[in-house]
């Protein structure tokens, strides 16, 4: 069985921040930007996303005072290129998701992965690209009450 992260460049930053990679529920995109190339780059557009990824941990478990308490919180940035058959929907204030995926797919152009991003609350929608980088991930700062 293949992991979720083996087409991602770079997925090592974000397990070793989190200890796991992320199922990404409930994370939030927060930026999704597109550029196209240079007329000396032809067919070489990409996109960046950047996803909220938090890490939970449970409080008080079995008790009236049960509480999930975020431990860890990140941006992880992404970065696609060749970007192809582009579909996104709904992109609002918070744009919660239930997953983010990246796969391999058959096609006869250098598009060979699949992006899905299923929404919970806001974007979601799918796209080709022929790479996926995590460019980076940058620690977010936590503050408890």
């Amino acid at each position: 069985m293949s992991n979720p992260y083996q087409h991602i460049t770079g997925s090592d930053q974000l397990i070793a921040a989190l200890g796991e990679w992320p199922t990404f529920h409930d994370a939030e995109i927060v930026k999704f930007s597109m550029e196209r190339s240079l007329p000396v780059e032809v067919g070489h557009n990409r996109a960046k996303l950047t996803i909220h990824v938090s890490q939970y941990a449970s409080i008080n478990e079995g008790t009236a005072n049960y509480q999930m308490i975020v431990t860890k919180g990140m941006l992880a940035n992404f970065v696609f290129a060749s970007i192809s058959d582009l579909e996104l929907f709904d992109f609002n204030h918070q744009n919660v998701i239930n997953s983010f995926t990246v796969s391999p797919v058959q096609t006869n152009d250098k598009a060979t992965l699949l992006v899905e991003i299923e929404s919970i609350w806001g974007l979601s929608g799918s796209f080709k690209c022929s790479a996926v980088e995590l460019e980076s991930v940058e620690v977010v700062k936590i503050e408890h009450q």
